[in-house]
């Protein structure tokens, strides 16, 4: 994704009350989840939530319990191929080697804040007549995809430290987070289809919300 920092402010000390003092604003360099990986044939998608998130409306939420440091939420993104093995056939069903080629996508805009993101797909070989032969059909394929992930309106909330480690163990989501998808029936016009068959973010163009 490149480089990239976030603004962020830190209270780094406590005045004589005891009460934090906001400190400057330090850089919060984002970082990307883990990968997620799923193949069908030659396609491959792989999804993972990021704190680079583009269009506007990503949000953040500070912890006052860990010195005022304030998160941004995290976005989903997708990239997408439909030769992962980078091999093709000729007429005559040699194989050629070619460049792989990703597309990638922003799903969602973070204005909720995204975890555990999954995908998985399928593809599907079909023939097409070809016009004006009266029986000669080529055989294609495309693949159908779903991508699933949670989304908390409130982001993460840290635990009571009820186990290993200090502040942050146990943390659990707050109320409304839901699971939400998003699905393509051809995954190469993911761009398409993909961002607007699943949620409203004016962000990203979406303009279709069948889940509330």
């Amino acid at each position: 994704m490149g480089n990239f920092s976030i603004d962020t402010k830190w209270n780094e000390t406590l005045d004589d009350d005891g009460i934090p003092v906001l400190g400057d604003a330090e850089a919060f360099y984002g970082d990307s989840g883990k990968p997620n990986i799923f193949n069908a044939g030659n396609y491959a998608v792989v999804t993972w939530v990021d704190k680079y998130c583009e269009g506007g409306a990503q949000r953040i939420i500070s912890y006052n319990e860990r010195g005022g440091v304030s998160v941004p939420f995290s976005c989903v993104y997708a990239a997408y191929t439909n030769n992962v093995s980078g091999v093709i056939l000729d007429e005559d069903g040699n194989k050629i080697e070619i460049p792989v080629v990703w597309n990638t996508l922003q799903l969602t805009s973070g204005e909720r804040d995204a975890k555990s993101d999954a995908n998985k797909g399928v593809s599907i070989t079909y023939e097409v007549p070809v016009p004006d032969t009266e029986d000669e059909v080529v055989t294609k394929t495309k693949a159908n995809w779903v991508i699933s992930r949670q989304e908390d309106p409130h982001g993460l909330q840290l635990g009571g430290a009820d186990g290993p480690g200090d502040g942050a163990s146990g943390a659990a989501v707050t109320h409304g987070t839901d699971v939400w998808y998003t699905y393509t029936t051809n995954l190469m016009y993911t761009k398409e289809c993909a961002r607007n068959n699943f949620l409203k973010q004016p962000s990203l163009n979406n303009e279709i919300s069948p889940l509330n």
